[in-house]
């Protein structure tokens, strides 16, 4: 499986420009080294049932973890540092009024990096430093909220963040094993620093976590069906095919198939790669969360980098709160209920759709800064708004809250979920326009409609 993920790209690649061609030569190698990566935390992870003391494990996870970013990335770490500490001052700086200014710093640093990489390496889909600078911006952004909170009246917060409020700064030596935490670095999860606390303390929960054996591979049998069709099926479909002639000559129905094919393909490979990270956080015991209160077996959910069940999800709701299922929970707490409380969604509060458009656009930002993920991203929001409305009309209706009617929904979302892929896989604009002229830009028009 290694030698495969890691292979020369489909035929259909090689007639790319010399540029493009020189992008696709590093991208075996940057493939490589990313699976090395995973491959090497389910290894490492396991040693943390031996390794004990505070410090001790903060130093484990750290040094790793900036081995980890340094062999992925190399010098560019730099700049990930630099914003990282600028943060971490301007925390220190504004204590209790630090939240929002360390969220537009973070946000200018990512940025930052995602304006270079579309200068540098435009339309490509290459490693580099931005997939770690998302990931730190989650935690980052987490961090400052949840200590931003300690100043606040508890009566004024929600549970979630009563349950995550940081009273004290880590100190700079916490703070980066924190952020460099090595099992996360690569593809996730993001997570509160209460949580990681209490973790590398061993206390609560973590004071006794049970065999991690029987979890880690149940987490990774999953991959038992991602990983094939990562590696032997996706390589026979391109998104860059749905501009071509050959497509433009297929029928309609044809075509959604084959785009319907590739939207989800694609998608197995991140959850290839997640599946990795749910594993690694198993066998480390991050993944542990207690007993359950009803069935008094042990549950290991605390952190979940996505959940492939996202796939058989009635409402697109559902399936975007176990898509990137731990960067999800970061939109809903930090950006949405930072914009609409639960109370003012109890009275129907117009704050709502705002708070809901403005948490998809930010993730558009979160993202990248390719016009076309922010037009993946306004599309998908409307396509929420359909859903939702969807279900309200089940729900008001009983005589419609039967299997046919969810059965249409179900069908509906998925097809313009994977549709509006196109805006988001194929960032080109100029590809973009060309596949709206070759189908005659009805994908948006069905959705409007």
């Amino acid at each position: 499986f290694f030698f495969l993920m890691i292979r020369r790209p489909p035929r259909s690649t090689q007639s790319r420009s010399s540029a493009a061609s020189d992008v696709y030569k590093r991208q075996p190698l940057d493939q490589g080294k990313y699976v090395t990566c995973l491959l090497l935390s389910l290894f490492l992870a396991s040693f943390y049932r031996f390794v004990h003391g505070k410090y001790v494990r903060h130093a484990y996870s750290l040094l790793l973890g900036l081995s980890y970013v340094y062999f992925l990335y190399g010098t560019e770490m730099i700049q990930t540092i630099i914003i990282s500490l600028a943060c971490y001052f301007l925390m220190h700086l504004l204590k209790g009024k630090c939240a929002i200014p360390v969220f537009i710093l973070a946000f200018v640093g990512l940025e930052f990096i995602h304006v270079k990489r579309m200068i540098f390496d435009y339309g490509a889909w290459t490693l580099d430093i931005s997939t770690l600078q998302m990931l730190l911006t989650c935690k980052i952004t987490s961090l400052a909220y949840s200590y931003s909170d300690s100043f606040r009246k508890r009566e004024s917060l929600m549970k979630y963040h009563q349950d995550h409020i940081v009273e004290n700064l880590p100190n700079l030596f916490e703070y980066f094993s924190y952020l460099f935490f090595f099992p996360s670095v690569v593809a996730g999860p993001v997570y509160e620093f209460v949580d990681y606390a209490k973790f590398i303390e061993e206390r609560d929960e973590y004071a006794n976590v049970p065999s991690t054996v029987v979890p880690a591979l149940k987490a990774l049998s999953k991959n038992l069906i991602f990983l094939p069709l990562t590696i032997i099926v996706l390589p026979h479909f391109s998104i860059d095919f749905v501009i071509t002639k050959e497509f433009e000559n297929m029928s309609y129905i044809s075509q959604y198939g084959y785009l319907l094919a590739v939207a989800m393909l694609l998608r197995c490979r991140y959850y290839s790669a997640w599946i990795f990270a749910n594993t690694a956080a198993a066998i480390s015991g991050f993944a542990y969360n207690g007993q359950s209160a009803k069935t008094k077996e042990h549950e290991w959910n605390k952190v979940v980098a996505a959940d492939p069940t996202a796939e058989i999800q009635w409402t697109m709701k559902e399936l975007v709160d176990k898509w990137n299922q731990s960067v999800q929970i970061w939109l809903k707490y930090q950006i949405y209920h930072r914009i609409v409380s639960d109370e003012e969604l109890k009275k129907g509060s117009k704050k709502a759709d705002f708070a809901q458009n403005a948490t998809f656009l930010l993730s558009g930002f979160w993202h990248g800064v390719y016009p076309c993920y922010f037009i993946a991203f306004f599309y998908w929001s409307q396509l929420t708004t359909v859903s939702r409305a969807l279900f309200r009309v089940r729900k008001n209706n009983p005589a419609l809250d039967n299997i046919f009617f969810k059965l249409f929904d179900f069908i509906l979302i998925r097809l313009f979920l994977n549709l509006g892929g196109i805006f988001f896989f194929q960032p080109n604009i100029e590809a973009l326009f060309k596949y709206i002229q070759i189908t005659y830009g009805r994908d948006i028009i069905g959705l409007a409609v």
